[in-house]
Protein backbone atom coordinates (compact mmCIF):
# COMPACT_ATOMS: atom_id res chain seq x y z
CA UNK A 1 0.00 0.00 0.00
CA UNK A 2 3.29 2.42 0.28
CA UNK A 3 3.67 2.34 -3.05
CA UNK A 4 -0.02 4.03 -3.56
CA UNK A 5 0.98 6.91 -0.89
CA UNK A 6 4.40 7.36 -2.61
CA UNK A 7 2.98 7.86 -6.10
CA UNK A 8 0.66 10.04 -4.48
CA UNK A 9 2.92 12.30 -3.34
CA UNK A 10 5.00 12.77 -6.26
CA UNK A 11 1.68 13.42 -8.29
CA UNK A 12 1.30 16.26 -5.72
CA UNK A 13 4.09 17.27 -6.03
CA UNK A 14 4.50 17.38 -9.91
CA UNK A 15 1.13 18.26 -10.72
CA UNK A 16 0.56 21.26 -7.13
CA UNK A 17 -2.84 20.75 -7.47
CA UNK A 18 -3.80 17.75 -6.14
CA UNK A 19 -1.73 18.31 -3.16
CA UNK A 20 -5.03 19.33 -1.32
CA UNK A 21 -6.43 15.75 -2.03
CA UNK A 22 -3.13 14.23 -0.18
Amino acid sequence: MRSAVVLCQMICVETKVIARLC
